[in-house]
């Protein structure tokens, strides 16, 4: 990590409340009162993380916000077309043909990926969704989506 980056850092309580604000203002901007968060593995990774630091520091968001896995939804979608690689850089590669090869794992690159692999598709989100403190049933081995 640069020197600059570090620069600009804040505690993670103060970045969890200006991300609620943002979302606060983005929900009303288009008449909402709560969020949904879309990311792929969304229930085995990114859910169960932002639980437990949010947890930790005893932060929280100020609208309610639900969590949508798209690797569940673009699995059940996609079936049946010979894909190997759900992940999101596979399904980039193999959907939007794209040549460039953005960093994985950073926020800002991945948001940009899930869209444009999500808008390659033309799959409407749905399915299940999640919230902080609950992991669904999905993501536990042995259970799953057949359930």
């Amino acid at each position: 990590m640069d020197a600059s980056a570090l620069e600009d850092a804040v505690p993670l309580p103060v970045a969890i409340e200006l991300w609620s604000q943002w979302m606060r203002a983005q929900a009303a901007k288009i008449g909402r009162v709560s969020a949904l968060l879309v990311s792929h593995n969304c229930f085995r990774s990114d859910l169960p993380v932002l639980s437990c630091e949010m947890g930790r520091v005893g932060s929280s968001f100020y609208v309610p916000t639900f969590f949508f896995d798209s690797l569940l939804l673009l699995r059940y979608a996609l079936r049946g077309r010979g894909l190997q690689d759900y992940s999101l850089q596979g399904l980039s590669q193999s959907l939007t043909r794209s040549s460039s090869a953005p960093q994985s794992h950073r926020a800002l690159s991945d948001a940009l990926r899930l869209a444009s692999v999500l808008t390659a598709t033309g799959v409407s989100p749905q399915g299940l969704v999640g919230q902080l403190g609950y992991i669904p049933l999905t993501a536990l081995d042995g259970i799953g989506v057949s359930t």
